[in-house]
């Protein structure tokens, strides 16, 4: 048996969303939770969400994510797991706190996720000095109690999550955790590249487009966005993904574009018509599908008004305009979006408006619109720079 508490960082927003995108992609599930009277998606993110709000002071070490790895000898079965868990974190003094425990299978032998938060019901942070020492003598005490062998460092496991689909902010490889949510948005079905775009930021990355300054060709970059949404990583070249990243764009396109998707789209529709029934406004909206697995992108022009939708389907792997799932329903969306003000800041904050995905209708020539219709920054020139980068600013004053 392997235990081990993993680096904890400021926000749960990180550990969930790792988590998270191991359930959409079918090789994770939740198998009991403790303090959160779900296990459904929507409610824990709106539990660990609120309690992190009600953190007194700025914490750098709030999120708690611990993984539980049986051995091939051991002879405690899944059924005892929870029971296993509970006794762990009461040892630990996280007792009376929310945490839920995820099962993945991506590795080749199963073993589990314990997630939960350093934020007591008062607002305080639990004291966590030498937890680690803690948890080792906690799980050496319960060897006997459970039927297993307390083991060394899980090298195949540390080894295959390392390779993450969704970009993690100081943890690992950067060009790595790019290359590997380049790859697997490539997995997804999208018709045009601002589609593929999105599925890329889903994932934690943005892309850029530009020239090369050599033979002046079209080439693309990447940046990794930090817990604010923001770019947190220098630019990183399309060359440096080990394949030709316009090419499998292009490729992906003309494979999806002929595809039967008919079975997903009937799904999307009546996911779409059920949350649009049951809310009233664009940010419930935004959480109700969110717990479902899908993403919503509305696009607005220089007035605000909503003027188009992006549904991705991250169960199926698909993206599909909101006039393609349904003209009606798409409608219905945009006029929702529509009602919300201007001024409304969590609507802004889960939702990417026009100012972030601007200029898909700037005259960028046609052979490039094939490959990536927009970039992702806003006012992003033929260079791939933000002309609010902070980065170009540092070069422009070095310049002075």
């Amino acid at each position: 048996m392997i235990v081990e508490i993993h680096k904890s960082s400021p926000s749960m927003s990180g550990t969930l969303q790792y988590n998270e995108s191991k359930v959409l992609g079918g090789v994770a599930s939740v198998i009991c939770e403790h303090g959160i009277g779900s296990t459904g998606l929507t409610e824990i993110y709106r539990v660990f969400e609120e309690r992190e709000r009600m953190s007194l002071r700025e914490a750098h070490h709030l999120s708690f994510q611990m993984s539980v790895n049986p051995g091939p000898d051991d002879t405690i079965g899944e059924d005892r797991i929870p029971e296993f868990v509970a006794e762990l974190m009461v040892g630990l003094g996280y007792g009376d706190q929310p945490w839920v425990v995820f099962r993945h299978e991506d590795t080749g032998r199963i073993h589990y996720h314990v997630v939960s938060t350093r934020v007591d019901a008062d607002g305080r942070k639990i004291r966590d000095f030498y937890e680690k020492r803690a948890c080792d003598r906690i799980v050496l005490s319960l060897e006997g109690k459970y039927g297993f062998v307390k083991g060394g460092a899980p090298k195949a496991v540390e080894a295959t999550e390392a390779d993450f689909s969704v970009f993690r902010p100081g943890e690992g490889d950067v060009v790595g955790m790019i290359r590997a949510c380049v790859r697997h948005s490539l997995s997804y079905r999208f018709t045009t590249g601002k589609q593929f775009a999105e599925v890329l930021r889903c994932h934690g990355v943005i892309v850029q487009e530009g020239l090369n300054k050599k033979d002046l060709k079209a080439h693309l970059s990447f940046r990794g966005l930090g817990q604010d949404g923001r770019p947190c990583t220098t630019s990183v070249s399309g060359a440096k993904m080990g394949f030709d990243v316009m090419e499998a764009i292009r490729s992906r396109m003309e494979q999806s574009v002929g595809a039967d998707v008919s079975r997903e789209k009937s799904a999307l529709r009546n996911d779409l018509s059920e949350a649009l029934g049951k809310c009233g406004d664009l940010p419930s909206l935004v959480r109700e599908l969110k717990g479902r697995g899908i993403d919503i992108t509305i696009y607005r022009d220089r007035e605000g008004t909503p003027c188009g939708a992006t549904l991705i389907d991250h169960r199926n792997a698909c993206v599909f305009k909101g006039s393609e799932v349904s003209r009606t329903l798409g409608t219905a969306l945009l006029n929702l979006a529509a009602g919300e003000k201007a001024a409304d800041e969590e609507a802004e904050t889960m939702v990417t408006e026009a100012k972030e995905t601007t200029s898909f209708n700037s005259g960028v020539s046609e052979a490039l619109a094939m490959m990536l219709d927009v970039a992702m920054t806003a006012g992003s020139g033929r260079k791939g720079k933000s002309l609010e980068d902070p980065d170009l600013k540092k070069k422009k004053k070095r310049k002075r």
